[in-house]
């Protein structure tokens, strides 16, 4: 028998436990002890025995796994650079701000709210990825670096709007505005193990534009968009 992950299922190894992540379910989840060497096998390629396939069995019945041709295929995480740097340390409050940016900016973190409430997450990452392919594909214009009016407008209204528990919401709002200024970051999704939780950042190449270094460290990223 040929199993893979079925699609919109991404996997991590964080903290020595392999975290997984179902989008289309917008829900993460662990694998028992006995699960993970049988897993390992499985996205490493190689063949599985009866004892794999019995750990293995839980995954299938619950359609997280299923049956597939020869070939073994998985959802990987998409590579990015370690962070070695963020905008937030050279960062300081701008005043003189154009107010049609700093509008903007509050219009794509409203947005990014309401999505959220209204829409999947499956969905929104999927208008991101996609985004990106009709930007390449259409050859338009690409900033190669980040437009810094916009971050900074954006990151101005970190005073205004609690950061507690609005990584995701925040990220997306920053995706959405830069996007208008033809710049297209990466979305990282993040998770760290013992205790379980998941973060979201906003990162191009090794520089991450949301967040401070030291903590998004504490993440393995699960999704990169």
């Amino acid at each position: 028998m040929s199993l893979h992950l079925r699609k919109g299922v991404f996997h991590c190894l964080a903290n020595g436990k392999i975290a997984c992540l179902d989008l289309p379910a917008d829900r993460y989840f662990a694998l028992p002890a006995h699960t993970e060497a049988a897993f390992q096998n499985l996205v490493a390629g190689h063949d599985l025995n009866d004892i794999d396939l019995a750990a293995l069995a839980p995954l299938l019945q619950a359609g997280l796994l299923i049956e597939g041709a020869d070939t073994v295929s998985t959802e990987t995480v998409e590579h990015i650079g370690m962070p070695s740097a963020s905008v937030l340390t050279a960062f300081a409050t701008h005043s003189g701000l154009p107010i049609g940016t700093c509008l903007e900016a509050l219009a794509c973190q409203l947005g990014a709210t309401l999505a959220l409430k209204y829409r999947r997450l499956n969905g929104m990452i999927d208008a991101i990825r996609q985004r990106k392919h009709v930007a390449a594909a259409e050859g338009q214009k690409v900033q190669n670096s980040p437009p810094l009016t916009p971050l900074h407008a954006h990151l101005a209204l970190r005073r205004l709007i609690p950061h507690q528990d609005q990584c995701l919401r925040r990220s997306l709002g920053l995706i959405d505005l830069l996007a208008r200024h033809q710049f297209y970051p990466n979305l990282v999704i993040g998770v760290r193990m013992k205790p379980f939780e998941a973060h979201a950042w906003v990162q191009w190449n090794e520089m991450v534009l949301n967040d401070e270094v030291d903590h998004v460290l504490r993440y393995t990223p699960i999704l990169v968009v």
